[in-house]
Protein backbone atom coordinates (compact mmCIF):
# COMPACT_ATOMS: atom_id res chain seq x y z
CA UNK A 1 0.00 0.00 0.00
CA UNK A 2 1.25 3.49 -0.84
CA UNK A 3 2.06 5.64 2.17
CA UNK A 4 0.81 9.23 2.29
CA UNK A 5 2.70 11.98 4.09
CA UNK A 6 1.47 15.55 4.54
CA UNK A 7 4.20 18.11 5.27
CA UNK A 8 3.93 21.86 5.82
CA UNK A 9 5.12 25.01 7.44
CA UNK A 10 3.25 25.26 10.73
CA UNK A 11 0.12 23.19 11.49
CA UNK A 12 -1.43 23.10 7.99
CA UNK A 13 -0.58 19.42 7.42
CA UNK A 14 -2.04 18.46 10.80
CA UNK A 15 -5.19 20.42 10.01
CA UNK A 16 -5.54 18.64 6.65
CA UNK A 17 -5.27 15.27 8.37
CA UNK A 18 -7.77 16.23 11.07
CA UNK A 19 -10.21 17.46 8.43
CA UNK A 20 -9.61 14.30 6.37
CA UNK A 21 -10.57 12.31 9.50
CA UNK A 22 -13.87 14.26 9.60
CA UNK A 23 -14.80 12.43 6.39
CA UNK A 24 -13.03 9.10 6.91
CA UNK A 25 -12.23 7.21 10.11
CA UNK A 26 -9.46 5.22 8.42
CA UNK A 27 -6.01 6.76 8.30
CA UNK A 28 -3.63 3.81 7.93
CA UNK A 29 -0.30 4.87 6.45
CA UNK A 30 -1.36 8.54 6.46
CA UNK A 31 0.90 10.73 8.56
CA UNK A 32 1.99 14.36 8.98
CA UNK A 33 5.12 16.33 9.68
CA UNK A 34 4.93 20.02 10.48
CA UNK A 35 7.93 22.35 10.37
CA UNK A 36 7.87 24.70 13.33
CA UNK A 37 9.59 28.11 13.43
CA UNK A 38 12.26 26.85 15.80
CA UNK A 39 13.05 23.74 13.72
CA UNK A 40 16.35 23.39 11.91
CA UNK A 41 16.06 22.11 8.30
CA UNK A 42 18.58 19.33 9.05
CA UNK A 43 16.45 18.15 11.99
CA UNK A 44 13.34 18.31 9.82
CA UNK A 45 15.15 16.22 7.21
CA UNK A 46 15.94 13.56 9.81
CA UNK A 47 12.32 13.49 11.01
CA UNK A 48 11.15 13.29 7.40
CA UNK A 49 13.46 10.37 6.72
CA UNK A 50 12.15 8.51 9.78
CA UNK A 51 8.52 9.14 8.75
CA UNK A 52 9.27 7.74 5.30
CA UNK A 53 10.88 4.66 6.87
CA UNK A 54 7.64 4.11 8.81
CA UNK A 55 5.32 4.70 5.85
CA UNK A 56 7.13 2.77 3.12
CA UNK A 57 5.55 -0.66 2.76
CA UNK A 58 7.23 -1.29 -0.59
CA UNK A 59 4.81 0.59 -2.86
CA UNK A 60 6.30 4.04 -2.31
CA UNK A 61 5.18 7.24 -0.65
CA UNK A 62 3.17 10.18 -1.93
CA UNK A 63 4.19 13.38 -0.16
CA UNK A 64 1.93 16.42 -0.19
CA UNK A 65 3.58 19.72 0.74
CA UNK A 66 2.30 23.25 1.05
CA UNK A 67 4.72 25.48 -0.87
CA UNK A 68 7.11 24.60 -3.69
CA UNK A 69 10.58 25.85 -2.82
CA UNK A 70 9.84 25.98 0.91
CA UNK A 71 11.91 24.10 3.47
CA UNK A 72 9.55 21.10 3.79
CA UNK A 73 9.44 20.67 -0.01
CA UNK A 74 13.16 21.17 -0.35
CA UNK A 75 13.92 18.58 2.32
CA UNK A 76 11.53 16.13 0.63
CA UNK A 77 13.33 16.66 -2.68
CA UNK A 78 16.69 16.03 -1.03
CA UNK A 79 15.29 12.79 0.39
CA UNK A 80 13.88 11.92 -3.05
CA UNK A 81 17.33 12.43 -4.60
CA UNK A 82 18.84 9.99 -2.10
CA UNK A 83 16.60 7.29 -3.63
CA UNK A 84 16.19 5.39 -0.38
CA UNK A 85 12.42 5.38 -0.99
CA UNK A 86 10.25 5.69 -4.09
CA UNK A 87 8.82 9.18 -3.49
CA UNK A 88 6.54 11.41 -5.48
CA UNK A 89 6.02 14.95 -4.19
CA UNK A 90 3.03 17.19 -4.89
CA UNK A 91 3.11 20.82 -3.80
CA UNK A 92 0.10 23.06 -3.33
CA UNK A 93 -2.14 20.34 -1.97
CA UNK A 94 -5.77 20.59 -0.95
CA UNK A 95 -8.24 18.35 0.89
CA UNK A 96 -9.74 16.83 -2.27
CA UNK A 97 -6.28 15.62 -3.26
CA UNK A 98 -5.69 13.96 0.11
CA UNK A 99 -9.10 12.26 0.04
CA UNK A 100 -8.50 11.05 -3.52
CA UNK A 101 -5.05 9.76 -2.64
CA UNK A 102 -6.31 7.73 0.28
CA UNK A 103 -9.24 6.23 -1.63
CA UNK A 104 -7.41 5.58 -4.90
CA UNK A 105 -4.07 4.24 -3.65
CA UNK A 106 -5.45 0.71 -3.44
CA UNK A 107 -5.86 0.38 -7.22
CA UNK A 108 -3.17 2.66 -8.68
CA UNK A 109 0.59 2.60 -8.69
CA UNK A 110 2.46 5.60 -7.28
CA UNK A 111 2.99 7.35 -10.62
CA UNK A 112 -0.66 7.05 -11.64
CA UNK A 113 -1.82 8.09 -8.17
CA UNK A 114 0.32 11.23 -8.29
CA UNK A 115 -1.09 12.24 -11.69
CA UNK A 116 -4.65 11.43 -10.56
CA UNK A 117 -4.36 13.58 -7.43
CA UNK A 118 -2.96 16.54 -9.37
CA UNK A 119 -5.83 16.31 -11.86
CA UNK A 120 -8.45 16.09 -9.11
CA UNK A 121 -6.86 19.00 -7.28
CA UNK A 122 -6.98 21.16 -10.38
CA UNK A 123 -10.59 20.17 -11.07
CA UNK A 124 -11.62 21.18 -7.56
CA UNK A 125 -10.31 24.74 -7.84
CA UNK A 126 -13.08 26.96 -9.14
CA UNK A 127 -14.98 30.09 -8.41
CA UNK A 128 -18.37 29.35 -6.90
CA UNK A 129 -20.99 31.77 -8.12
CA UNK A 130 -24.41 32.69 -6.87
CA UNK A 131 -26.02 30.84 -9.80
CA UNK A 132 -24.42 27.62 -8.47
CA UNK A 133 -26.05 28.16 -5.05
CA UNK A 134 -29.48 28.94 -6.52
CA UNK A 135 -29.40 25.75 -8.62
CA UNK A 136 -28.34 23.71 -5.60
CA UNK A 137 -31.14 25.20 -3.48
CA UNK A 138 -33.74 24.31 -6.14
CA UNK A 139 -32.54 20.70 -6.25
CA UNK A 140 -32.28 20.27 -2.48
CA UNK A 141 -34.70 17.97 -0.72
CA UNK A 142 -35.69 18.67 2.85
Amino acid sequence: MIGILLISHGPLAQGLKETYCFFNDESDLLDVLCLQEKDDPADFHEKLSLKCDELDQGDGILIFCDIPGGSPANQAQILQAQRKHDLHIISGCNLIMVLEAYISRNFMDLDALCKHCIAKGRESIMELQLSNVEEADEDAEF
